[in-house]
């Protein structure tokens, strides 16, 4: 890959992915095949404005898990997320024991969507450089096999062929 494609390309990916990430994938594309460029302008990267966003306003509901597609934390914070208000709404009549069920359940759930949106941004850019090694290993540069002249050299790595003693 020449240099001007590689700073396109990581020029677009950089913002998507972590400043350690975005070395790895700078080495990565030095040894990628130029076929690999209109298959990283096509993969869909998770913006970090939209996640962090999401985490904001919408994340008590698990609106920003679903983005990013973790559907076993989304589903998790909508329920607890529910049943907090539900059991919040419904406290003064349970007693003071649902007053303090409901005010410790809110505020577990206040914290995890709060961590949350550290955790989502993070979450983002990791799944943004998994898809970027995935389509880079799928377009290793291409080597190119010396030609030897008669026999290939022997190596003392390589084990030696056994010869047939019966000359077949």
């Amino acid at each position: 890959m020449n240099s001007e494609q590689k700073i396109k390309v990581t020029m677009i990916i950089n913002d998507k992915i972590d400043g350690t990430n975005a070395m790895v994938v700078s080495q990565k594309l030095d040894t990628t095949d130029e076929r690999a460029i209109p298959a990283l302008m096509g993969i869909k990267l998770y913006d970090k404005m939209v996640v962090i966003l999401l985490s904001l306003f919408l994340g008590g509901f698990g609106v920003d898990r679903f983005y990013l597609k973790s559907y076993g934390i989304a589903v998790g914070k909508l329920v607890l997320g529910i049943l907090s208000w539900i059991l919040l709404f419904t406290s003064a009549f349970i007693g003071i024991a649902g007053v303090i069920i409901s005010t410790i359940m809110m505020l577990g759930w206040s914290i995890w969507c709060f961590v949350d949106i550290f955790m989502s941004y993070k979450a983002a850019r990791t799944k943004n450089f998994l898809a970027v090694m995935a389509v880079l290993d799928r377009y290793p540069a291409q080597q190119v096999q010396p030609q030897y002249q008669g026999q290939q050299p022997q190596y003392q790595d390589q084990p030696q062929q056994p010869q047939n003693p019966f000359g077949v």
